[in-house]
């Protein structure tokens, strides 16, 4: 593996977007009360589109956010995920905190189609914005020699070509209540399903990510409120919980 799999300049420019978001040469998609999504062809003739949001989400603060996206064992929990489907590679550098996480993913896919999976580093540090707030930024790409080394399991096509960046920061008014957040993605599922579905169900998707993270994000602070027998015991609450991790899988393809 190499020394490095992410540059600070790739962290340093997340934050740069994070704080200014640029729009040049980005064309816009849609825009809900709290996001705005733009769009650009990812390579020309590709058909396919790399996604650009922004905006600041009610209901959460930064850190749960983060906390939430980063915890692999609590999306297990409630997703009925086996640990086969979701969990940090064992590598030889997989002890050193000086080397990204290499995660393997399996997405279920809908009607009859094979499922997806990923292998792909993982590596988040916490850093300040224009106005000296702490941040947190994820940045992920696709491990090719875990790629290339792990078996591809029967039924399942691999994914290729994956890139994301998130940053949540505090949002205005109120840092406990608002969540700055700025991601940028491309995904290639290898599907034959036409590019334009694909393409949609991507920018579609994304909105749809960010709000089920806010239910999920007030799920996980019951566990340090009232831990997981008082959210255990609200069945209507599992059930929306469980919906909720169900879409953003289904949806939009992370997390």
């Amino acid at each position: 593996m190499p020394q490095e799999v992410f540059a600070s300049a790739q962290f340093d420019e997340a934050m740069a977007e994070f704080d200014a978001p640029t729009t040049d040469d980005w064309e816009f998609v849609t825009e809900t009360a709290e996001l705005k999504i733009y769009r650009r062809l990812h390579a020309e003739g590709s058909g396919l589109y790399e996604y650009k949001t922004f905006g600041t989400l009610k209901g959460m603060d930064a850190q749960t956010a983060y906390q939430v996206y980063m915890d692999l064992d609590y999306r297990r929990e409630w997703d009925n995920l086996k640990p086969e489907y979701l969990h940090v590679r064992p590598t030889p550098e997989s002890e050193s905190e000086d080397h990204p996480e290499s995660v393997y993913w399996r997405v279920k896919f809908p009607l009859m189609m094979d499922d997806r999976d990923y292998i792909l580093y993982r590596e988040a540090r916490s850093l300040i914005d224009a106005h000296g707030e702490t941040c947190y930024a994820v940045l992920l790409e696709v491990d090719e020699d875990g790629t290339a080394a792990e078996p591809v399991p029967s039924g399942v096509i691999r994914v290729r070509e994956y890139a994301q960046t998130v940053v949540f920061g505090p949002g205005a008014p109120d840092p406990d209540e608002y969540t700055a957040v700025y991601m940028h993605y491309y995904d290639n599922p290898e599907t034959s399903i036409p590019k334009a579905v694909v393409n949609w169900a991507i920018s579609s998707g994304i909105p749809t990510f960010l709000k089920n993270l806010k239910s999920a994000c007030k799920k996980y602070k019951a566990r340090g409120e009232g831990g997981m027998a008082e959210v255990l015991g609200d069945a209507a609450a599992v059930q929306d919980l469980k919906a909720t991790l169900d879409q953003s899988m289904e949806k939009a393809f992370q997390l």
